[in-house]
């Protein structure tokens, strides 16, 4: 590698590492300058990137890196393989906009970078993963199941570009109200406890898996909106309950505090239990057993289950997910941040101070 490749593939690894260990990568790019010797700074480059993927949190961040280009390249495939041409160019839109909003929103000028506690990274790089196969299954089905008209006295459908237009527009909109969400509730700088994203989160994961082993087992239960919304009111209720019970936060009346983790988590299981039933909903008909709710009827002796409409969970997640953002504002304009939050979270149980309640020693892995 060149000097000045040295230096940019040394810039992308001191990137990866946490804010913890931020002095140590100032510390690798300031010795890297005093190296004259393109041979020693391409060693030196070297050296410090087997250091930085030899700790756990620089092998994350680069194979979070992987998925993420991973995710990008399929995307773009994905929608470059969309025949109409207007359509594909919509498609390719779609994605760019949902990139270079999320390094927006991860800039200075946005929410900022993930917080350093496991959970807010774990959800992070979770949301990810759906806005992608969200993006993903949208692009599939435009290409493979495209959205037809049927024109009189004709016996073979037309590609409606209205519909496919409208249809990107829909996912665009409800994929960056989900990114703008994701990236406030994780950020270091919002006054989010860890413990309450890692309830909210972990209550809608609990959730969704409920509703598909129901679905598995008696698929006539995905014909209806009523098992989903259960479902999304129930988690977000229990996880309200469970961060409210002992959330508190450093410079606020206790009540208060009380009231914005709950809303918190309540909305975050919410919304997630959303997210995550709509992509289950996108992805049952890739097993041949269910169809989606706009799919053309069929005549087969045995028809698969045909779905609910996925409407009934993406249009109350956007709700959910608007009334997240709206609070996640309102908390980061407190005086008080997750990073401190933390730090004396973690300065207590380091004392043998009582936690507030067992649940808390659960997810204090995840908190760390």
């Amino acid at each position: 590698m060149s000097a000045d490749l040295a230096g940019g593939v040394l810039q992308l690894v001191v990137r990866a590492l946490p804010a913890r260990q931020a002095e140590w990568g100032d510390a690798m790019r300031a010795e890297l300058v005093g190296i004259a010797g393109r041979g020693e700074r391409r060693r030196f480059a070297a050296g410090c990137v087997l250091a930085v993927l030899r700790r756990p949190a620089g092998a994350l961040a680069v194979g979070r890196w992987l998925v993420c280009g991973g995710l990008l390249v399929a995307a773009v495939a994905l929608g470059w393989a969309i025949g109409v041409p207007r359509i594909r160019a919509e498609a390719l839109g779609v994605v760019a906009g949902l990139v270079l909003g999320h390094r927006l929103l991860r800039s200075r000028i946005g929410f900022g970078p993930v917080a350093a506690a496991r959970g807010a990274r774990l959800l992070a790089a979770g949301g990810i993963l759906a806005v992608g196969a969200e993006a993903m299954l949208e692009f599939r089905r435009l290409r493979v199941d495209p959205p037809l008209t049927l024109p009189v006295n004709a016996t073979t459908g037309v590609y409606d570009e209205s519909r496919a237009t409208w249809n990107l527009i829909a996912l665009a909109v409800v994929l960056a109200v989900l990114l703008i969400a994701l990236t406030g509730v994780t950020s270091g700088r919002v006054a989010v406890r860890p413990s309450t994203i890692v309830l909210g989160a972990g209550t809608a994961a609990v959730a969704a898996t409920i509703w598909l082993a129901v679905v598995l087992f008696h698929p006539a239960a995905s014909t209806g909106a009523g098992p989903a919304l259960l479902g999304v009111l129930a988690a977000g209720l229990v996880a309200s309950v469970w961060a409210g019970d002992s959330s508190w936060a450093p410079g606020e009346p206790a009540a208060r505090a009380d009231a914005r983790q709950a809303l918190v988590a309540g909305l975050l299981a919410a919304a997630g239990t959303t997210t995550a039933l709509g992509l289950l909903m996108d992805l049952l008909p890739l097993t041949g057993h269910w169809v989606a709710n706009d799919a053309p009827p069929g005549f087969a002796a045995h028809p698969p289950t045909r779905l609910v409409d996925t409407v009934v969970v993406w249009l109350p997640g956007l709700v959910f997910t608007l009334g997240l953002i709206l609070t996640v504002r309102r908390s980061s304009q407190a005086p008080h941040s997750t990073g401190s939050t933390e730090a004396r979270s973690t300065d207590d149980h380091a004392s043998g101070a009582p936690m507030t309640t067992g649940r808390d020693v659960v997810v204090a892995r995840f908190t760390r």
